[in-house]
């Protein structure tokens, strides 16, 4: 019998089977931009202005427009509202035994 040395590969062998898109995906084609050229010609902030809002409703607008979703988990778990949300989950996971 062989040494087990012999019989595990070092590294972790590719598939050889060839990769092929699914079929019903070849009709949808997204051509995004790459992060270095998204600029805009015309950028919103050249049309839009907040300075004719009363001060109370510019206050609601930039709490709107100022909540970001976390990059990660250690942001998720400073946040108040999303630790919240985060164990009214796994709450709903556990009573529903999943």
């Amino acid at each position: 019998m062989a040494p087990m040395d012999q019989l595990i590969p070092n590294s972790p062998q590719r598939s050889t089977r060839p990769k092929c898109t699914l079929a019903y995906l070849d009709e949808f084609h997204i051509d995004l931009p790459s992060t270095q050229t998204l600029s805009t010609r015309y950028p919103i902030s050249n049309f839009l202005s907040y300075n004719a809002l009363s001060s109370n409703f510019k206050h609601v607008i930039s709490s709107f427009t100022s909540h970001t979703k976390p990059k990660s988990y250690e942001e998720a778990s400073q946040d108040p509202c999303w630790k919240q949300a985060m164990e009214a989950e796994l709450e709903a996971l556990s009573t529903n035994n999943t």
